[in-house]
């Protein structure tokens, strides 16, 4: 058994839809399951959806544009037959938004964004069933995936999750399986999100949990690069990586893979592939249990960064203690740190400038320390560097941080 995860890009249009359906074909009758995501950019219009309704304002500037993007791609893929093919999903989206004035946001974010998932895997199973009659069973996610209570960012309850996938097995049987990645549910049943782009995570999950021969993510790059080729001229692509270098990778903020994703497969020694859906005949690039050779510097730039410098009222040094402090507020409100430093009378991090937690982690420390607060920045880290390249990478930039380590170096910079 495999499985398949398509991202937004790659279900972004009916031209897409259709490109994904002849790769699943180029495949012999086997067991698959396909992890789909939202269509293109669908899940940051949900989320300006959910401030609107949040606000209690007008929704119809960015509703109206939602639906006629996917009731567009309805039509170019099955003409004026498939016209109401959305209509009770809608309805249920109109439902969930009313709701969401009396839910705390972290709860109605996961409730308005894991639509996003569930409409474009219901249109692509309903393509591949009537367009190209291949066996499908649409399976809800959040039935499968099951969570702890923290909404936007649910950690997996491994043993009821297997427990829960064992009944997609007999269905396996019959052919193919199309689900969503980056949703859930917690005990209650109340839908949960895995993080943002989530869905390479759900299919680690699947394969985890299935015992899965592979996972394969389909991309709009031919494998993984040394860089991204939209900010850096000259690219290498890898042919394989190793999972721990992989990891480092993604837990510095390349984007190809995410974070959560390798430690899975890495247990159960799944290989991971990593293609293009655009040429789907080159092999892409493989992680799994390689040795890796002579690598070439790889630059990870994360841009809408904040870092949050925090120092002592009586203008004494930082010791243990007050670290305590903050790493326990850092860990209750599950910010991940992606930099740090210390000083005798400072303490900085660079963390995602993500509003809600850096004004909940303000709120919980400042009675306790001066906080000084810079954003947005971009941090940048180089793997395997080269003098030469911290040194171009340096040139014209107002450092804020900087580290370097015998394989890594790191800079916060405006």
């Amino acid at each position: 058994m495999k499985v398949f995860k398509f991202g937004g890009a790659s279900v972004r249009d009916a031209a897409a839809v259709k490109n994904i359906c002849r790769i699943i074909e180029m495949f012999p009758p086997q067991k698959l399951v396909v992890v789909v995501s939202a269509m293109g950019k669908t899940t940051n219009a949900l989320e300006r959806i959910l401030a609107l309704a949040h606000g209690e304002k007008d929704l119809s500037p960015e509703w109206d544009p939602l639906v006629e993007y996917h009731e567009n791609i309805v039509a170019d893929l099955f003409g004026g037959e498939r016209k109401d093919l959305l209509k009770d999903w809608w309805d249920l989206f109109a439902q969930a938004l009313k709701k969401v004035p009396q839910l705390p946001y972290n709860e109605a974010y996961d409730l308005i964004v894991s639509h996003g998932e569930l409409i474009s895997t219901h249109i692509i199973a309903e393509y591949l069933k009537e367009q190209q009659h291949l066996p499908v069973t649409w399976a809800d996610a959040r039935q499968y995936v099951k969570t702890d209570g923290v909404f936007r960012d649910g950690t997996v309850d491994w043993d009821k999750t297997a427990e829960a996938l064992e009944g997609l097995r007999p269905v396996l049987e019959n052919g193919v399986v199309l689900t969503q990645g980056f949703i859930g549910s917690e005990p209650q049943g109340r839908p949960t999100t895995l993080g943002r782009e989530g869905s390479d995570f759900t299919a680690a999950i699947l394969a985890a949990c299935l015992n899965a021969e592979s996972v394969t993510i389909w991309k709009d790059v031919p494998g993984i690069l040394n860089a991204d080729p939209k900010r850096f001229s000259a690219t290498v692509q890898f042919d394989s990586l190793s999972y721990q270098e992989a990891a480092e990778m993604s837990y510095y903020g390349a984007s190809v893979i995410h974070p959560k994703t390798i430690k899975p497969l890495a247990t159960q020694r799944i290989p991971l592939y990593v293609r293009s859906f655009e040429n789907p005949d080159v092999p892409g690039t493989v992680i799994g249990d390689v040795e890796d050779q002579q690598l070439p510097p790889t630059f990870i730039v994360k841009d809408n960064q904040v870092v949050i410098r925090f120092g002592l009222r009586e203008f004494t040094f930082v010791n243990e203690e007050n670290l305590s402090r903050i790493f326990h507020t850092v860990d209750k409100l599950r910010i991940r740190i992606r930099m740090m430093q210390n000083s005798a009378i400072s303490f900085s991090i660079c963390i995602d400038n993500r509003e809600d937690q850096v004004s909940a982690l303000l709120e919980e420390l400042q009675s306790q320390f001066f906080i000084s607060v810079h954003q947005p920045v971009t941090l940048l880290t180089i793997k395997n560097y080269r003098e030469e390249d911290i040194n171009a990478m340096k040139e014209d930039k107002m450092l804020l941080l900087e580290q370097k380590t015998e394989r890594n170096y790191q800079m916060v910079y405006r």
